[in-house]
């Protein structure tokens, strides 16, 4: 956010809000379908299984 003050009490003359760091990748990140991929199997249960050899 940048504020630019003027006069003695002052006001807003200009006000500028910008997305942080994360909010970008995020937004650059919608259209990758190898990280959509992986999002949606996050929560699918992996079978494995342990032998004794």
């Amino acid at each position: 956010i940048e504020l630019y003050v003027s006069g003695q009490h002052g006001y807003w003359a200009s006000l500028r809000i910008e997305p942080d760091l994360i909010s970008w990748i995020n937004e650059a990140q919608k259209e990758d379908s190898e990280i959509w991929t992986i999002v949606e199997n996050l929560n699918k249960q992996v079978e494995f299984r342990l032998d004794d050899d």
